[in-house]
């Protein structure tokens, strides 16, 4: 089986490759693009099939963030190794073992404000809106996903709040 899996960094290079060729969002092929990078950062260029549900959850583990984010990086991960299952380069998808994150009850916006702008200042510059919405107006990550621009509304009043169509 290992003859037939990937490095890493090859693999990365043909999902980015078959999304784009499929017309998938430039977000959706960023996030995929990202958490391949960080992968490799975390694993070296290792091939794929070594990497288990295990390894991703110490991964996960590492990362200084809210459970709310680790649940949407998990989502990444398994996004990320989807094709690779698809394809027979690995058996299972290691998502699919990796440890449940409990997000139930938690403050959308975390209650220390140096976590804010710790987590803010390591965003990339194009995703900071994004995060300041989700945090701010209570946006789940699914939702904000989803939102398109016609769905946000922009008041007259320019001292008002914006409305968003869920």
């Amino acid at each position: 089986a290992e003859s037939k899996s990937m490095l890493l960094s090859e693999y990365t290079e043909k999902v980015i490759e078959y999304q784009k060729q499929k017309n998938r969002s430039k977000g959706h092929i960023d996030r995929l693009r990202n958490e391949g990078k960080n992968l490799q950062v975390h694993f070296g260029d290792v091939y794929i099939n070594k990497i288990k549900g295990r390894d991703c959850d110490e991964y996960l583990s590492e990362k200084d963030v809210l459970p709310v984010s680790k649940d949407s990086y998990k989502k990444d991960i398994s996004a990320f190794f989807r094709l690779a299952k698809q394809w027979e380069l690995i058996k299972t998808n290691p998502a699919e073992n990796m440890d449940s994150v409990d997000v139930g009850g938690v403050d959308v916006v975390p209650e220390d404000p140096e976590y804010l702008i710790k987590y803010l200042r390591e965003a990339d510059e194009e995703w900071i809106d994004f995060y300041m919405m989700e945090w701010f107006a209570g946006v789940r990550t699914s939702e904000a996903r989803a939102l398109k621009y016609e769905d946000c509304h922009k008041p007259r009043n320019p001292e008002s709040e914006w409305t968003i169509d869920l």
